[in-house]
């Protein structure tokens, strides 16, 4: 082939490319849906890959906009007596550009659950119970007002929570899970993933991980119960109580610290292991710590 032929091709080529930029990029469909739904109803979001945003609003309806890719074959809008489904329905064979961008907004009250594989998702301003779940996307729920929960395989979770005392259950298996300013009850449950806990005033708490680090903060109310525990993962400890909190720490092969200038001791003189307890004020709150080899380190908020 001669180079005049060659240059000739080439610019057919890069022609055609350039005008089938613009016809992919328009079969994106734009979603605008809205459907009737009761102020205390249960709204379903489900969407395999893409993002979902929800907002609460005092509207009487669910409103659906934004966009489905070109791999994507339909949106589903159902309503089911106090219940509405919102689920993005891929092909058998779907392709990469089988996702979709989804704003989402409920009654404020509504019941939430939403389920993903590897999109992201994320809630703010519904008062009602949560359900969410991801494989691997991220996971955000700010104003957390109701009992929820939360989980995801790899995706990292943050909730931040409102005033009001909750039950919250976040659990992930290499996704870090961060909570802020939650009251009430809080369990958490990691394997490799970093659990970081900034909590307000605790009635509750257990918080487990294989060999995941943990830092975690709280204010423990009278009579409160906290429990713990580690494989290989080291925690740092912060806790504050008005009626003051005694700690029980066990520890196989991990180093035992703290603040307030008790040192642990061994549990035999022929095999390793060291305990540690000590009491701050009146002692109220208890707090149970266990650990094979990961340390352990207690302080004052």
């Amino acid at each position: 082939m001669s180079m005049q032929l060659m240059r000739s091709a080439l610019g057919v080529a890069l022609a055609a490319l350039l005008l089938a930029t613009p016809a992919m990029a328009r079969d994106d469909r734009t979603v605008d849906e809205r459907i009737a739904a009761d102020a205390d109803g249960e709204v379903v979001v489900s969407n395999v890959s893409g993002s979902v945003r929800v907002e609460g609003w005092a509207g009487k309806e669910v409103e659906i906009t934004g966009s489905l890719g070109a791999g994507v074959e339909r949106l589903d809008v159902v309503r089911d007596g106090k219940r509405v489904v919102v689920k993005v329905v891929l092909p058998r064979t779907s392709s990469h550009r089988s996702s979709a961008d989804l704003r989402v907004r409920v009654p404020v009250a509504s019941r939430l659950e939403v389920t993903t594989v590897s999109a992201d998702s994320s809630v703010r301003g519904v008062t009602g119970a949560l359900r969410l779940s991801s494989v691997s996307g991220e996971i955000e729920a700010r104003g957390v007002a109701s009992d929820s929960e939360i989980k995801t395989v790899s995706g990292d979770i943050r909730v931040t929570a409102a005033s009001t005392p909750i039950k919250l259950r976040a659990t992930s298996v290499s996704g870090t899970i961060v909570v802020d300013d939650l009251s009430g009850e809080v369990e958490t449950l990691t394997v490799s993933g970093e659990m970081l806990l900034d909590l307000d005033a605790l009635t509750n708490v257990r918080a487990r991980s294989t060999s995941g680090d943990s830092r975690i903060s709280g204010q423990l109310a009278r009579d409160a119960r906290a429990e713990f525990e580690s494989v290989s993962g080291d925690m740092s400890l912060k806790f504050g109580a008005a009626a003051g909190f005694a700690v029980d720490a066990e520890s196989f092969s991990g180093e035992l610290s703290n603040c307030f200038g008790v040192k642990a001791e061994a549990v035999s003189k022929y095999a390793p292991g060291e305990r540690l307890s000590l009491t701050r004020g009146e002692g109220s709150a208890q707090v149970r710590i266990k650990t094979m080899s990961g340390s352990v380190r207690i302080c004052d908020r």
